[in-house]
């Protein structure tokens, strides 16, 4: 195709909006909420405000990763994530409801300079409504693009071994990280997600947001 190339990193938080930005806010603690801006609409009548707010979809939660002999380890080498081992080409699917803050749909590392920002390869990170970043990377294939809503069990990409997983073995690198925190070095993982894993693989719903929240920003 004519033109530019594509950039390696695209985010979508200009479509992700004040909602988002206040749901980050509220959901954890120290994430310099008061910065977030409040929506410019005209404040509701007190015919609107007197109305019972309605109740929010409960969250729903998936396994990141469409294969029942995924393997990953109890714990991660020197930071909090999984590296989800399974054949390339596999479906990785949004873990919950939100937002994707950002792909890479390049895979620009290099072995000889190692530079640490790009040694993912190609990646998605997912936000939900309540701030919680769920992060894949190494990906063979993206399928999303920023600022995308998706929902839980929605396709965002495939396992593949881009990025510094060339010749270690196909896998997801998974991370969970308050979306408050940017960067390579948080967006990888700040929080374990090896509990929330055993439980979503057997179709349960722990929620990983509590644990997020404790991380701070």
């Amino acid at each position: 195709m004519a033109g530019s190339p594509r950039p390696r990193f695209r985010t979508g938080l200009a479509q992700i909006g004040v909602g988002l930005a206040a749901g980050v806010a509220t959901a954890v603690s120290g994430c310099g909420g008061a910065q977030a801006e409040a929506p410019t609409e005209s404040a509701p009548t007190d015919e609107v405000a007197a109305q019972p707010a309605a109740s929010a979809d409960p969250v729903r939660f998936v396994f990141p990763v469409a294969s029942q002999s995924v393997r990953y380890d109890p714990t991660h080498h020197d930071y909090p994530a999984a590296d989800m081992f399974a054949d390339c080409g596999t479906p990785v699917l949004a873990t919950t409801d939100g937002t994707i803050e950002e792909v890479a749909t390049s895979d620009e590392w290099e072995s000889g300079i190692d530079d640490p920002a790009l040694r993912s390869g190609l990646l998605v990170s997912l936000v939900d409504d309540r701030g919680v970043r769920y992060y894949g990377s190494h990906l063979e294939s993206v399928t999303v693009e920023p600022g995308a809503r998706v929902a839980a069990g929605d396709l965002l990409g495939t396992v593949g071994d881009t990025g510094n997983a060339a010749g270690t073995g196909c896998h997801l690198h998974y991370g969970l990280s308050p979306a408050c925190r940017t960067g390579w070095e948080n967006r990888r993982g700040l929080t374990a997600p090896q509990p929330f894993l055993d439980d979503w693989r057997v179709g349960g719903q722990r929620d990983p947001s509590g644990a997020v929240v404790e991380v701070g920003c």
